[in-house]
């Protein structure tokens, strides 16, 4: 699967999960965790593997996704679909703006 298909097949599976868990809206973590699961197998299989060989699964296989695509790909959904903001979405955009104007001084 090319590079383009994979980032849009991600970007629909982050959207349908939005739509689906809405406390995932606010916490990459769960949301992560939840493609992660997904894409070693389902929850059987990720619970026979301990932390090496989960390790080793996401550095040598390229099936699964980094976290930065993941939330990559949940900022462009919710940037774009309104209804899949979590509660938290405007304080974190107003963050953003105070860092941008700051982090010129570090």
């Amino acid at each position: 699967m090319s590079a383009i298909k994979k980032l849009k097949h991600l970007t629909e599976k982050v959207h349908s999960l939005l739509e689906q868990y809405p406390t995932y809206r606010d916490n990459d973590k769960k949301l992560v965790s939840h493609i992660w699961m997904e894409q070693l197998g389902g929850i059987e299989n990720m619970q026979k593997l301990n932390l090496y060989d989960f390790c080793k699964s996401w550095i040598d296989d390229p099936n699964i996704s980094s976290p930065d695509s993941i939330i990559r790909a949940r900022r462009k959904v919710q940037e774009n679909n309104h209804n899949l903001r979590g509660q938290f979405y405007k304080q974190r955009r107003d963050e953003e703006i105070c860092v941008r104007r700051n982090i010129k001084d570090i």
